[in-house]
């Protein structure tokens, strides 16, 4: 696992918004099945379709991103299924191992994944959410 606080520094996605949004939903499905694997009994939800944003040079794309009601990562003993249930998604894409849990005890737990323009988030607190996004050239109306 990276250490908390070292961040690989955001590149952009090699491909159109559209191919973004293809990779995005498989990064998506791939962390889903690692934790549903590491974690049973999950049951995912979408969340709300988050918008589109310019960023200099670029637009960061989003998808829906996924929620389950368990809260994964109550207990430290856990963590490092979750973190190795992530790392394995994330590496499936070409990104680097995910971030080392941080928080917890009251707040929110979080992890994050980033390579190749894509970035992948773990966050829990009563319930853990996925989200992932990816930075592509051009405006975000293409």
């Amino acid at each position: 696992m990276q250490e908390s606080g070292q961040s690989t520094p955001m590149t952009v996605f090699d491909g159109d918004a559209a191919a973004a949004q293809e990779e995005l939903r498989a990064l998506l499905a791939d962390a889903e099945a690692a934790l549903s694997e590491a974690f049973t009994g999950l049951d995912w939800a979408d969340t709300a379709a988050p918008e589109s944003s310019a960023v200099l040079g670029g637009c960061t794309v989003r998808v829906p991103g996924r929620r389950a009601s368990t809260y994964l990562g109550r207990e430290a003993s856990d963590w490092s299924r979750i973190e190795e249930a992530l790392t394995s998604a994330a590496r499936k894409h070409g990104m680097a191992e995910t971030s080392a849990l941080t928080g917890g005890t009251g707040g929110w737990l979080t992890s994050t994944a980033q390579g190749r323009g894509l970035r992948l988030e773990f966050r829990s607190k009563g319930h853990c959410e996925l989200a992932v996004s990816a930075v592509v050239a051009g405006d975000c109306a293409d």
